[in-house]
């Protein structure tokens, strides 16, 4: 059995031309000098490309040492997270080493360079700097009067940041295994809005310490609002950031609300909510006929073994029994 590459079922590069591997990733990316370092014969391109809503998560390898040069970058903050080897990165008077330690942050306005060991191999995950910047604000409950710029360099050895990778690898494992998540519209919203959140609370950059500052709570008019909110819209692809807006109050305060008066967060009350749908729906089927995984993904549930392991504590029987019953 070779060696476990992520996100193979869906290559759109594989080559050995250096022309055609700066144009085809470049089109993923940004336009960028390509040039290779030595051993040109090791040289072959490979390149896997998932789109997850404004995002996309990707694979890519140059087998031999080279050199990227980015053009501008323009609505995108692209993560680097080596699987092995090392890259060096120079940034604006900085020079960073990468390895499966460290990630690199390419972002707007900052232009960097990178030299790439041979047998490198990157997952890497492509944001919208625009809905990152959406993001952040419903988080913080403020308009971002300055930019959001990240440190070029990130810990991942850190408890928040190593959660982070974690899940991007887990949804990476998930695709690979055939799962049709990317096809639920809900289970793609719900990645979407779990690795950017998640990639903004781990990580360091220019809003770190409002993003961990207290938060004010929230009134119970608003939690009430937020409420009838999440019931009448168990089944859309919402976020917190949705709920929040229709509350009328920030993420943060909105959270604080739900803590201080329900004892649970907006998420888990969602999930308990779309866990009494996912129970109408096995009652209301046949088990030759119907799927436990295609009602997990339809109310966005894509780790079926947690979907599992949370319908049984909440219903004192798995979702198999539920069926066949």
């Amino acid at each position: 059995m070779g060696e476990y590459v992520p996100l193979g079922g869906h290559e759109v590069l594989r080559t050995r031309d250096v022309d055609e591997a700066r144009f085809r990733v470049g089109q993923t990316f940004a336009d960028h000098r390509l040039a290779i370092s030595r051993q040109p014969e090791r040289f072959e391109a490979r390149h896997h490309v998932v789109p997850l809503g404004s995002m996309a998560l990707c694979y890519l390898d140059y087998g031999s040492e080279v050199w990227l040069t980015p053009g501008p970058i323009d609505d995108m903050v692209l993560v680097h997270l080596p699987l092995k080897g090392a890259v060096d990165t120079y940034g604006h008077r900085e020079r960073l080493l990468s390895t499966s330690a460290t990630a690199t942050i390419a972002q707007p306005d900052q232009p960097f360079a990178m030299h790439w060991q041979a047998a490198s191999p990157h997952l890497l995950v492509r944001f919208s700097a625009t809905e990152l910047r959406h993001a952040l604000a419903g988080m913080i409950d403020a308009d971002l009067k300055q930019s959001l710029s990240f440190t070029l360099g990130q810990d991942l050895r850190t408890e928040r940041m190593s959660a982070w990778v974690d899940v991007v690898k887990l949804v990476c494992r998930q695709v690979d295994s055939g799962h049709d998540l990317l096809t639920h519209p809900l289970a793609v919203r719900n990645l979407e809005e779990l690795l950017t959140s998640s990639f903004l609370l781990g990580s360091t950059h220019s809003w770190t310490e409002q993003l961990h500052a207290p938060a004010h709570s929230a009134a119970p008019r608003c939690l009430r609002i937020a409420l009838e909110f999440l019931h009448a819209h168990p089944a859309d692809p919402i976020t917190v950031e949705d709920v929040a807006s229709a509350a009328g109050v920030g993420v943060r305060a909105l959270q604080e609300a739900f803590r201080r008066h329900l004892d649970t967060t907006p998420t888990a009350y969602l999930r308990s909510l779309r866990l009494e749908r996912a129970r109408k729906d096995l009652e209301a089927g046949r088990p030759a006929s119907t799927s436990v995984t295609d009602i997990a993904l339809r109310w966005g549930f894509v780790h079926l073994s947690r979907f599992a392991a949370d319908y049984r504590k909440a219903f004192g029987e798995s979702p198999r029994e539920t069926l066949r019953r």
